[in-house]
């Protein structure tokens, strides 16, 4: 088992996928825009939900105090 520890980012990586624990420069438009998409939100528990900039900086910041992992994903 793997400790968190706060302020440290943490990488899984493979030949097709890169995992990393969000971090405060993740909060962008893009990222806004994805979390919206409504294709998207039908594989996720945020069916229906309307996210707005303050959301996600407060879901980052969120993550980073937090001892559980939240990765971006990258193709």
């Amino acid at each position: 088992m793997i400790s968190k520890e706060k302020g440290r980012i943490y990488f899984l990586e493979s030949k097709r996928l890169k995992l990393r624990s969000l971090q405060s420069f993740d909060c962008s438009e893009k990222y806004l825009g994805w979390l919206n998409d409504s294709e998207v939100q039908k594989y996720t528990r945020r069916r229906n939900q309307t996210s707005n900039m303050q959301d996600v900086v407060d879901f980052i910041n969120y993550t980073l105090e937090s001892l559980d992992f939240h990765f971006a994903v990258f193709l």
